[in-house]
């Protein structure tokens, strides 16, 4: 199950889901800004449960410092190790 503060991989594709599903509207952008995303490291920062008290999306702090909110946990991949990933903030 996934916690906050887990270490997980962001998978933008799943096999019901793929780059172009991504966008708001045509044209807008996000799903280019998803592919960069797609295969980086991320922290979950906070997570939305369900009825059954299971994750159902979660929001991520990526490697690279980009935010991205309320993703389903079926984009994510657990990764076992404990991989620190935020920078210190600045002062």
């Amino acid at each position: 199950m996934i916690k906050q503060g887990d270490t997980v991989r962001f998978h933008a594709e799943t096999e019901d889901w793929g780059i172009d599903d991504w966008a708001m509207e045509p044209g807008d952008g996000f799903s280019q800004f998803i592919k960069r995303l797609d295969g980086l490291l991320a922290e979950v920062t906070e997570i939305e449960v369900g009825d059954e008290d299971e994750p159902l999306y979660v929001d991520l702090i990526f490697q690279d410092g980009e935010l991205l909110d309320a993703v389903s946990v079926v984009h994510l991949e657990p990764i076992d190790r404990k991989v620190r990933l935020l920078a210190a903030k600045a002062a």
